[in-house]
């Protein structure tokens, strides 16, 4: 990779990040069908940026609120039987939420409390790490 490139996925690694969680999201909506049964659930995987560029540090745009707003709306949207595993990542990858079933309204309601509580300060953004986590979490 020249290190021209290199420059411009760093000025633009927000956009980068949103593509990674599109992704993961498709791999997760490719596999619903296979875990889906007749009483419920799809298993989602989230993962969100929580590095300070998605706020807006380094001359990028502040999109982190967006991002938050566009969780907690799927979170509202996602159906009984549901299971959220809610993954951030800057300079490592934090799990904030694992497995947490919808079975009712409180439990949206402790998925939009975690979602609330994220803070986009990280100094890094490890991707690789993040999407790796995701898709082979520990047993």
């Amino acid at each position: 990779m020249s290190f021209r490139y290199f420059k411009y996925w760093l000025r633009f690694s927000s956009i980068q990040s949103i593509i990674v969680l599109a992704i993961v999201s498709i791999y997760n909506l490719c596999g619903a069908s296979a875990q889906t049964t007749p009483k419920g659930g799809i298993d989602w995987i989230l993962v969100v940026d929580t590095s300070a560029s998605m706020r807006g540090v380094g001359g990028t745009k502040n999109i982190f609120e967006p991002v938050k707003n566009s969780v907690t709306e799927f979170v509202n949207t996602a159906r009984l039987g549901d299971t959220v595993t809610i993954y951030t990542f800057d300079k490592d990858v934090t799990l904030n939420a694992d497995d947490i079933k919808i079975t009712s309204n409180p439990d949206r309601g402790k998925l939009k409390q975690i979602i609330s509580s994220l803070q986009a300060e990280g100094v890094r953004t490890h991707t690789g790490k993040a999407v790796q986590k995701a898709l082979h979490p520990p047993c």
